[in-house]
């Protein structure tokens, strides 16, 4: 934001101006993503004021930063205090917050039913975060509770909104016919987008979808391919896999090294697989590579360990 602006704006705030004080606190909260440092107490400052003239938008932005801590004292009970009173204004952001605080019992009495009640109301609204875990508390609900039609159909509503839960959420109802009849083309192109964007699950199911042939054309290739980014999203799994395919030569460079290191990385994981397989490899393994095998599997490890969002698992070569 340029000087002008800022300045202009930061007038406004001072003189009162509840839409300008929530405005420049949610300028602050989100820092260089909208041209100034980021200041949380600033944030908290601007936005508390303008909470304090009834903008419930301003309040649900304060809410956040009393549930995560940021800038200010971290407090569940609060924060839902505060989410509730912006919910009971129309504020859809703070209804699918509350929801999820009820369905998690964070600060709030766990329940179902209010879960569903204010994940509804911000689903309706068409909040994509709301519909995708409206969606979710359908599809695992136990019963008569369970209801795999309306989770479909929330997912369905999320997903074209870009929610990459939802797309993956979407892409296996629909590979298993639960809630809308079984639709291999649909599934594999929501799994794939949400593949794209670093969703594991949805990597896992597309590398075994590739690797038998179910509803796609067989490719080891494309297994590989994405095994290699599940694994880097910390799928122990798929880290045995590679290693299998690195062994066989199938979609992947014929590798006894790069298949025992991948073999190594997962029974260094705990896979049980993975460490009775290791136990052959090591008796046709050259012994001058062994602790190098060891060596790299032990980095890899420790960097699936610490996997979280797009960080990569390790260094795996690319077959």
């Amino acid at each position: 934001m340029r000087k002008r602006k800022l300045q202009a704006l930061m007038r406004d705030a001072e003189a009162g101006n509840a839409i300008a004080q929530g405005y420049l606190g949610g300028l602050y909260f989100l820092g260089e993503e909208r041209g100034v440092p980021q200041d949380f107490e600033q944030a908290a400052r601007w936005l508390g004021a303008s909470a304090a003239q009834g903008d419930m938008h301003a309040q649900c932005s304060l809410a956040i930063m009393h549930l995560t801590g940021a800038g200010v004292k971290q407090d569940q009970k609060r924060a839902a205090e505060m989410f509730r009173q912006s919910a009971c204004a129309g504020v859809a952001e703070a209804q699918s917050y509350i929801g999820s605080m009820h369905a998690e019992g964070a600060g709030v009495r766990k329940s179902r039913t209010e879960a569903l009640r204010w994940l509804r109301l911000a689903a309706e609204q068409g909040n994509a975060d709301a519909q995708c875990r409206l969606g979710r508390l359908l599809e695992t609900g136990r019963g008569q509770s369970r209801d795999a039609a309306q989770a479909a159909y929330w997912y369905a509503r999320a997903a074209r909104q870009g929610s990459v839960a939802a797309q993956a959420g979407l892409g296996l109802l629909l590979l298993a016919g639960d809630g809308a009849p079984q639709d291999y083309k649909n599934a594999v192109r929501w799994l794939k987008y949400a593949a794209l964007h670093g969703h594991r699950r949805a990597q896992e199911t597309l590398a075994r979808l590739y690797r038998d042939g179910e509803g796609v054309r067989q490719s080891d290739r494309q297994a590989v391919r994405w095994l290699r980014r599940a694994a880097e999203r910390g799928s122990v799994e798929s880290l045995r896999y590679l290693g299998y395919h690195h062994l066989r030569g199938k979609g992947a460079r014929k590798d006894l090294f790069e298949a025992c290191v991948c073999y190594a990385a997962a029974a260094e994981l705990g896979d049980a697989v993975a460490q009775a397989s290791m136990e052959q490899l090591r008796k046709v393994l050259p012994e001058e590579e062994r602790d190098k095998v060891q060596d790299m599997a032990r980095k890899i490890a420790c960097n699936v360990r610490a996997a979280t969002g797009a960080k990569p698992a390790g260094p795996l070569r690319t077959p």
